[in-house]
């Protein structure tokens, strides 16, 4: 079955709202991290669905390449599944490079999540020699990425779901 505008749009619409939504958990789990408890909370499988979902909403303006391609082969020697996307609103402008940010910064803030995660309040620069202090400046830095991913899901959420822009 060949891939449809709309069937796009609907799957742009869930993958953005399950971002959110394990954005909403991860802040749920870990809101007592750092405040009463040192014990991290689980939120592997909540990081590794927004990554995933971040790599399928850029796929869709930058498809990655296939083997043939990054061997410069010529494109009737390959079969390539996925194809660019064209994002446009009712005036005709151009949303990929918009889409393409929202879904990079996404990406990009999830793997900085991941790394204060796992690197903890002592394990990084913290500019405070007092531990109160560097245990709030963390939490802070995880609260601030989390919400920043949260932030740019909505807005490709908004536009998507609202029918703002569509696919070409």
């Amino acid at each position: 079955m060949m891939p449809t505008a709309k069937n796009d749009m609907g799957e742009i619409v869930h993958k953005s709202l399950e971002i959110i939504k394990s954005c909403k958990t991860i802040k749920e789990k870990s809101q007592e991290y750092m405040v009463a408890t040192e014990v991290r909370p689980d939120i592997a499988s909540e990081l590794l669905a927004i990554i995933m979902n971040a790599e399928d909403l850029m796929e869709y303006v930058e498809p990655m390449k296939e083997t043939g391609e990054i061997f410069g082969l010529p494109e009737e020697a390959f079969h390539k599944d996925k194809h660019a996307r064209s994002f446009k609103n009712s005036a005709n402008w151009d949303f990929n490079p918009w889409f393409l940010e929202k879904s990079t910064n996404i990406k990009k803030n999830i793997i900085r999540y991941y790394w204060l995660w796992e690197k903890g309040p002592t394990e990084y620069p913290a500019y405070v020699d007092d531990p109160q202090k560097s245990k709030e400046l963390h939490k802070h830095r995880l609260d601030s990425a989390i919400q920043y991913v949260q932030h740019n899901a909505e807005a490709i959420f908004q536009l998507t779901c609202g029918d703002k822009i569509s696919i070409e």
